[in-house]
């Protein structure tokens, strides 16, 4: 699934392609994508995007039609594809089910919308998990509300991480991966963040030092903030809206080297589970 870095390349590249675009027509080729809304075409029909924005690894569409707005979920395997119409160049972000330059749409296209320009932009999902749905701002306020704070903010201090890990019986991992208290960190960026502080991730939360809450604060910073920089970590699959794999992957210390060398102290990283995930530390360097 991708996490906050991912989708917020793909915010970043749709910014620069569909704001300001009119929306002519709609195609739901499978309702379940749009959350079985009914009206969803003849709500959106004639609006323009007017802005996209994130919080944590979900995507927020704005119209110019008051009180509208869409949101926008990749899950598991959804992927967005823009098509110009100078040039049929394709631009996808998400997980590139299919060829980057394959022929849209395909079988696994589920809503197609239309622009003015003659250009499209295409929601496909294998599995069927991703979604778009028309929302109201009490609605996206809701959804704002029911996240924690990006660490990649300004408002996300090691103050506030210390509160969240305060008197947790759960491993530091499973804390860092709730969402309703820490927005957009998941599998891969968690792993990495707990060997760049040193600490393994089946911990329990309450028993860190404040000074080990502070080296963590730091590296869930850092590696979110690395992750955007070098565009996205791929495994499998993934690819950004410029149809470009990631390459955050070469950069990885732990996440996907179980059985290799420890980058830093030359030990053999193991995998476990913790929290019901894969997960992956150096057992002599991480404490």
């Amino acid at each position: 699934m991708p996490e906050l870095p991912e989708v917020e390349m793909v915010r970043r590249q749709l910014e620069d392609k569909i704001i300001n675009k009119k929306i002519i027509d709609i195609l739901v080729k499978n309702f379940k994508s749009v959350e079985n809304n009914s009206s969803f075409i003849t709500e959106l029909k004639g609006q323009k995007i007017t802005s996209i924005n994130r919080i944590g690894k979900y995507l927020f569409l704005s119209t110019d039609k008051t009180n509208l707005y869409i949101i926008a979920h990749l899950k598991m395997t959804g992927r967005m594809i823009y098509v110009s119409y100078k040039d049929d160049i394709q631009y996808g972000g998400g997980h590139a089910l299919s060829k980057p330059q394959a022929k849209q749409p395909h079988k696994h296209t589920r809503i197609i919308l239309a622009f003015a320009d003659g250009s499209h932009l295409y929601f496909n999902d294998m599995r069927k998990f991703g979604y778009m749905k028309i929302v109201t701002k009490d609605e996206v306020d809701s959804q704002r509300a029911s996240l924690g704070r990006e660490p990649i903010s300004d408002d996300y201090t090691y103050e506030y991480l210390e509160e969240v890990l305060k008197g947790r019986k759960t491993s530091v991992k499973a804390a860092l991966l709730n969402q309703g208290d820490i927005a957009g960190l998941g599998n891969i960026y968690v792993d990495e963040a707990c060997w760049r502080s040193k600490i393994r991730p089946d911990r329990s939360a309450e028993d860190l030092s404040l000074t080990e809450i502070k080296k963590l604060h730091k590296s869930t910073r850092s590696v979110l903030q690395d992750a955007i920089t070098y565009g996205g970590t791929t495994f499998r699959d993934y690819v950004d809206t410029n149809g470009k794999h990631g390459n955050f992957t070469d950069k990885l210390a732990v996440f996907g080297r179980d059985e290799e060398e420890c980058r830093r102290c030359g030990s053999i990283i193991e995998k476990i589970r913790v929290a019901g995930r894969g997960t992956h530390f150096c057992p002599d360097c991480q404490k």
